[in-house]
């Protein structure tokens, strides 16, 4: 499955955003303005300092995910990378072709030829982003062009925020207990992973 990737400009993050219920402040915070999500009910989680768990709490956190046809992560000016991190984020999205002066805060387009749950390579390369920006303790927000699943992530200084409606935050609730039995373990489609490369060998 092919995915692409591309930084928007503020007026092209506009538009998708617009599209699914919420909108883009001045300080590059993402609101909702339909009530679809909930009216600001939300739980959250203070990511795992040690890095396998960080990991595997952030392949857990995917599986919340909605399938979609695009996700946009979305930094805000009260917390973006710095040029190192920059280097290191851009390199995970692009590898060693493209390199960016700073992420600095603003809109990243994914978009999944087909959708998100079609292609296990996307959802392990979201979920390592969401990895780095939790450890970096940056701030920003995840969404999804499924509007109708009313599901949304912000993050910011080490903490995973999950915002839906009630279904949407038990479903999260019940992940954060599965994730705190067994913070070393991964999730199913993270083993699929696995055992397909064995057989492949």
């Amino acid at each position: 499955m092919e995915l692409k990737v591309k930084y928007l400009t503020r007026r092209e993050a506009d538009v998708y955003v617009n599209s699914v219920g919420m909108a883009i402040g001045d300080w590059n915070q993402i609101s909702t303005i339909d009530s679809i999500y909930g009216g600001g009910e939300w739980t959250n989680y203070s990511a795992p300092k040690d890095a396998r768990e960080l990991f595997n709490f952030s392949e857990h956190v995917v599986d919340w995910i909605p399938d979609c046809n695009w996700i946009i992560l979305q930094i805000d000016n009260s917390g973006g990378l710095d040029v190192v991190q920059s280097i290191f984020f851009n390199r995970l999205i692009f590898g060693s072709g493209i390199i960016k002066k700073s992420v600095g805060s603003g809109a990243i387009l994914f978009e999944f030829e087909g959708n998100f749950y079609c292609g296990k390579e996307s959802r392990v390369l979201i979920s390592n982003l969401l990895a780095l920006l939790l450890l970096f303790e940056s701030h920003g927000y995840l969404i999804t062009s499924k509007k109708s699943a009313g599901r949304y992530l912000s993050f910011q200084d080490g903490y995973m925020y999950f915002h839906s409606n009630k279904c949407g935050i038990n479903d999260a609730n019940y992940l954060l207990i599965n994730f705190d039995k067994n913070p070393s373990g991964s999730v199913g489609w993270v083993n699929e992973i696995l055992i397909n490369s064995q057989e492949g060998d």
